[in-house]
């Protein structure tokens, strides 16, 4: 019997090495991460202004929201839709001069929330300094304009062969005024005041259908509603106009602040980057950049001439075949100055002359963004006043629109109907604009 406790102690313990062992509950929750994209901490604007804060936050669980603070109290939150990465873009009005923490963080699905991304921005006060114009702002020269083509009457052009990857539009116009202009041989970029080329009237297909947004969600790897603004495809009528034939350059923009004074935005905040250190040597016919819509603006009444429409940029851009990019259906990176080249900056406007579009214009596909006198709305293209005549865009917002895409974007971005926005005060060093003019 003094042998039982012994035999019991080892049969227990046979059965314990016999019995399975539970692996290890590993928890796979993790909190979501935020990033600030731009600006740079350390920023400087001007009292008044309003700060554009650029965040990319993910999930795996997804992002539902995230939260803007400024000085410890909670500014503004915006709703993520419980997507596994989202990126936004959210604006701070600078009302007090000092120096100011902002802040954001991301919460996930499970209120989990993400460290915080921190940037401090100094507000200065306007007093502090004052642009003085030196003269009067009087254009010197008067516009080169392309004369107008005659309208002939032609048949719809037959429909292309897709591509393998391609989406070609499914929707085609017919009008009587379908212009076939000759783009040439390489042009040498424009000394004075840009040549202007002569856009018909007529009306054209402006927007995007579902499958051309599928198709651009799909090249991006993100989520339809960054591409929702394009929707939906419609025709609109346009005025005859002229349109710059070229992005407008630094050798012109500095002829425009020689003979005015004129100081652009980011120069009055003191910014370390603004046009004058992008316009390095050997720039001089490359588009002028780290500009905003003010700017813009500004330089395109002292020429006489007027910052162009959204539909009037689109129709100068694709034409009245619904293309996907100005110069056909096919995609082709050796047609424009983009990401997929490498390049990392501007090139000489018109240095891609097989990128032109129908009507010759040049680099409306990359190299710099252009400004547009519209301002932006999510929903214009389906409700807008006089959406489809000589649209003007929405009486007012919080965004103007850019399009085009620059050397810093990739294949979706820079298609004919991609709409880009960015507040009117706001600029970036692949931000430039080009001007347009009335036929009558």
């Amino acid at each position: 019997m003094k042998r039982a406790p012994y035999i019991l102690a080892m049969i227990l313990l046979f059965v314990a090495a016999c019995t399975p062992t539970q692996p290890p509950q590993i928890s796979l929750a993790s909190a979501p991460t935020i990033e600030i994209v731009s600006p740079p901490s350390g920023v400087r604007v001007v009292q008044g202004d309003e700060l554009e804060i650029e965040t990319k936050s993910a999930d795996a669980r997804g992002v539902d929201r995230v939260e803007l603070w400024v000085d410890d109290a909670i500014y503004r939150v915006d709703e993520a839709g419980a997507q596994p990465n989202y990126h936004v873009i959210q604006r701070w009005r600078a009302d007090t001069p000092g120096e100011h923490k902002l802040r954001v963080r991301a919460f996930n699905v499970d209120e989990q929330i993400s460290q915080p991304a921190t940037i401090v921005v100094e507000v200065l006060d306007p007093s502090l300094f004052t642009a003085t114009p030196t003269g009067t702002p009087t254009p010197t020269g008067t516009p080169t304009m392309t004369p107008p083509p005659t309208p002939t009457a032609t048949a719809p052009p037959p429909t292309a062969t897709p591509t393998q990857g391609t989406v070609v539009p499914t929707a085609t116009i017919t009008t009587t005024l379908t212009p076939t202009p000759t783009v040439g041989t390489t042009p040498q970029a424009p000394t004075g005041q840009s040549q202007m080329i002569y856009i018909p009237a007529g009306e054209f297909l402006m927007g995007s259908n579902d499958d051309h947004v599928l198709q651009a969600t799909n090249w991006c790897g993100c989520g339809s509603d960054r591409f929702v603004d394009e929707l939906y495809m419609h025709k609109v009528y346009v005025s005859a106009f002229y349109i710059d034939k070229y992005e407008v350059t630094n050798r012109q923009f500095t002829a425009f602040a020689n003979a005015t004074g004129y100081i652009t935005d980011a120069e009055k905040k003191y910014e370390a980057n603004t046009w004058r250190t992008a316009f390095a040597p050997g720039k001089e016919d490359h588009p002028v950049v780290w500009m905003s819509w003010n700017d813009a603006n500004a330089y395109c009444q002292w020429a006489g001439k007027r910052m162009p429409t959204e539909a009037e940029w689109e129709k100068a851009a694709r034409g009245d075949d619904a293309r996907l990019w100005p110069w056909g259906n096919e995609w082709d990176s050796a047609r424009l100055n983009m990401n997929e080249g490498m390049r990392g900056t501007t090139t000489k406007v018109g240095s891609f002359p097989a990128g032109a579009s129908p009507y010759g214009v040049m680099d409306m596909g990359g190299n710099a963004w252009e400004w547009i006198n519209d301002w932006h709305s999510f929903t214009y293209y389906q409700n807008g006043a006089d959406r489809d005549r000589d649209p003007r865009g929405p009486e007012g917002g919080e965004d103007r629109v850019l399009r085009g895409g620059s050397f810093n974007n990739d294949i979706h971005d820079v298609r004919c109907a991609n709409r880009h926005r960015g507040g009117q005060m706001g600029y970036a060093p692949d931000h430039g604009f080009r001007c347009a003019k009335s036929a009558n």
